[in-house]
């Protein structure tokens, strides 16, 4: 009897881990699917702020595959993992409480499983109210070249001609032009423009030769900043002769036009730089130097007046690789 009990006992379990078993959803293709498909980047990311200007909309495309999406945010310059992130269900995502004074980076990617999401796509930056990003007004590349005329007289041109590293600066040095010092360019990350002279020599006499900003790119209208340095002038069986010098430079205008032989350029920079040299034993001299720079083309018109007389060098083609 005893047998006969324990043998029913032992049926009934088994039939209920039986219907356990087929009440329970069962699909044994679904980890096979996961681990095979490739969850598609979203694409098309963009970020803007709002009429508000302490909100801001990220926007994207839905690439068919995606259904849900992680943004990640932070102050500009985060590292990726540190951010704050937060969930959608559409291809987009408003932020509010942002300060107007910061920038910030927004990377964006797909979720198409509980445990599988695309790339991350980003840096998106916002950048804070009233900061001008650096562009490129003046493009460097051996090769490129920039022909300005006087008077409908075309001049050597100003052509880029090697590259060479100074106290770990990368210049862009121009053919040499005759009775002038050897001249290079270099740009720095922000958009700051050096302007580097050699020394120069001719005959028995040496100028030292200069290094000062000639472009800020990114400031806006009425921003001035000064270089300074010494030029010193040496002439064999003469002491040195050295002239104290400021360079002031403003910006003048921003997103202007400029008309000149090789035709019309738009989004210009004007900036005005007036030098002052003084010495001991010289009288002072001002010189003031306009440029017109245009973004993507470089510089495409130069005035300069000294001592009332003033020269207009004119943009009459340029070459750019």
């Amino acid at each position: 009897m005893k047998a006969i009990n324990f043998l029913r006992a032992l049926m009934f379990a088994v039939s209920i881990l039986f219907i356990s078993c087929e009440d329970e959803p069962v699909d044994p293709q679904t980890s096979i699917e996961n681990t095979n498909v490739v969850c598609s980047d979203p694409s098309n990311v963009t970020a803007t702020r709002s009429t508000n200007t302490t909100m801001a909309t990220v926007l994207w495309d839905d690439n068919g595959d995606q259904h849900s999406w992680q943004v990640q945010y932070g102050n500009s310059g985060f590292v990726l993992g540190s951010g704050t992130t937060v969930y959608s269900n559409a291809p987009s995502k408003i932020f509010t409480g942002l300060l107007e004074t910061a920038g910030y980076d927004f990377y964006v990617r797909s979720q198409c499983f509980e445990n599988q999401y695309s790339n991350w796509i980003g840096p998106i930056t916002v950048p804070p109210l009233g900061v001008i990003t650096t562009e490129e007004y003046w493009p460097r590349a051996q090769q490129n070249q920039w022909i300005f005329s006087v008077d409908n007289v075309n001049q050597q041109p100003w052509k880029i001609v090697s590259t060479d590293v100074i106290n770990d600066n990368t210049y862009y040095t121009f053919q040499l032009i005759d009775g002038e010092p050897i001249r290079r360019i270099r740009k720095s990350a922000v958009g700051d423009y050096f302007d580097r002279y050699d020394d120069y020599t001719d005959a028995d006499t040496t100028i030292s030769g200069n290094e000062t900003i000639i472009l800020k790119d990114y400031l806006p209208v009425n921003s001035s900043w000064t270089n300074t340095y010494t030029e010193t002038t040496t002439t064999i069986g003469l002491p040195p002769e050295d002239l104290s010098v400021e360079v002031v430079s403003t910006i003048l205008e921003r997103g202007a036009s400029v008309t000149v032989p090789s035709g019309t350029f738009n989004d210009v920079i004007i900036v005005k730089r007036v030098k002052t040299a003084t010495s001991l034993t010289l009288p002072t001299t001002v010189t003031t130097t306009t440029y017109w720079f245009a973004k993507n083309h470089g510089p495409v018109q130069v005035q300069t007046e000294i001592d009332g007389v003033i020269t207009i060098e004119k943009l009459a083609a340029h070459i750019l690789y």
